[in-house]
């Protein structure tokens, strides 16, 4: 995938941002965020840094859902791989959507993201080969909330579509998220 391809994906996610912005309902929308921090699980992942920032508000039967951009540093780490040592970090930036299914104090949140992955991956002494590939990611959190505040564990997975250095990866992070206070409309 060429880098233009990585930034059609890119301006495609924020127009559906905007467009999930004026949708209605989105009148109580109030800012929300969170950041993560964790470890990958599989080859060229290793620690994890980033978070997102957008909008939540009441969707289906009064029920939160939120949506925003989203990024992810990868500092990934060096392993041997076919006999070669490879170094390899990543950083993704795409949009992330997702709404609670449990809710205060103890939380369970589902989200999803499609982002463009840019890969940086050094093979032995054979020099850097850079590359952009989608990315699908996942995962569930399972934390407590106290106030707007809220802590959890967040299980997620990252999928890289047509990457032939990356592949699946298990994460694990530990999520400190904001939530605001949406007051449902009187009738």
């Amino acid at each position: 995938m060429d880098d233009r391809r990585g930034a059609r994906i890119i301006m495609g996610s924020l127009l559906i941002l905007v467009a999930v912005a004026l949708s209605p309902g989105t009148s109580q929308a109030q800012f929300a965020g969170r950041l993560q921090g964790g470890y990958g699980f599989g080859d060229g992942y290793g620690g994890m840094v980033g978070g997102t920032v957008g909008i939540e508000f009441p969707l289906l039967f009064g029920q939160m859902a939120y949506v925003g951009p989203w990024a992810m540093y990868n500092a990934g780490g060096t392993f041997r791989r076919d006999g070669e040592t490879w170094d390899q970090k990543s950083t993704f930036l795409g949009i992330e959507g997702g709404g609670a299914f449990l809710d205060k104090p103890f939380m369970i949140r589902g989200a999803g993201s499609i982002a463009a992955a840019f890969i940086t991956t050094r093979i032995g002494d054979e020099g850097e080969i850079s590359e952009t590939a989608l990315d699908l990611s996942g995962g569930v959190a399972f934390g407590y909330q106290l106030g707007n505040w809220y802590v959890a564990a967040e299980p997620y997975t990252f999928l890289i579509i047509g990457s032939d250095n990356m592949g699946a990866s298990f994460n694990l992070f530990l999520t400190v998220g904001f939530r605001p206070e949406v007051k449902k409309k009187e009738k």
